[in-house]
Order: structure tokens, then sequence, then C-alpha cells
């Protein structure tokens, strides 16, 4: 089924999505995806030119080290009917997924903050892009990662 635009309200229409995002982080928690869906690296130099083969976006792969964040890989996703991918980061003992899909419209979205179901979530959209961040790490912290990689997406 396809899953509903996550507008950042925490509606009823916005759970399948949550939902989603969680059940995805959780499972690559548990089980790493097939090889020819991931790509393991700390450099980003092989992770963006990995990326760009496979989705018609160019999500963003910043050097996050100054801030304490420390780049794992990336990974192809499906979000109902979009195709996104996932950048993973660690934190201290945390992982954090930013996953990122083309936007039903070009429309910013400011960043939102919630808890779902035990995980922090920050979602917001700019241009063209969606933007999930998701991790158990202290919600502080996920805001943080978020302000990054917009601050790193706005200059790109």
């Amino acid at each position: 089924p396809a899953l509903a635009f996550w507008p950042g309200h925490g509606g009823p229409a916005d759970a399948p999505l949550e939902d989603a995002l969680v059940a995805r982080h959780v499972a690559a928690l548990a089980l790493p995806p097939t090889v020819e869906a991931a790509v393991s690296s700390s450099d980003r130099h092989r992770v963006k030119p990995w990326l760009a083969g496979r989705v018609d976006f160019a999500p963003p792969v910043p050097d996050l080290g100054a801030q304490g964040f420390t780049l794992t890989g990336a990974r192809l996703e499906r979000l109902g009917p979009h195709d996104a991918v996932a950048v993973g980061w660690r934190i201290r003992n945390h992982s954090i997924d930013l996953f990122v899909w083309r936007a039903d419209a070009a429309a910013s979205i400011p960043p939102s903050s919630k808890r779902w179901r035990g995980f922090g979530m920050v979602s917001w959209a700019d241009g063209g892009l969606r933007y999930a961040a998701i991790s158990d790490v202290d919600l502080a912290d996920l805001q943080r990662f978020a302000a990054a990689i917009s601050a790193a997406s706005a200059v790109r």
C-alpha cells in the first residue's frame, strides 16, 4: 500500500510512514542489507559515487566528523511509491539513519521533531527532497544532526 506524505503534524495519516521508517531503521540494525543494495564505508568519496549510479537525486553525504557524527554507509530503500536512500551515521554507540527521497512538492517544510515508538525523528523538506532522520539517540543530538545536514545541503 502507498504511504502517506509526512508533513510533520503527527496526525493519523502520518502513522504509516512513521511506522515504515521505524521498521526500516530497526531492520537495518538487525540484518544488514545485501551487498548489491548497500555500501559500507566511512569515506563519503566512496558513498556519494555509489549512490549516484543508483538513484536519480543527490542525497547529502557531508563530512560531519567535527560535529561527532561518523558516516557508516548507505543503502537503497523503498518508502511506499518512493525510491529512497538511507545514509547511516553513528554518534557514540547510536546509529542514525537519514532517509532521503524526492518530495511530492517543491515546498520547503521546516524541521519537525517527535518521538515515535521509542525513536526520535526529525523530518523536513527542502530543495525538492524529503528528509527523515531517525535514531534512539537523545532528541537534542538528533536535532543537531538534522541542523548539520540542512546546513550542508544549503551549501551544495
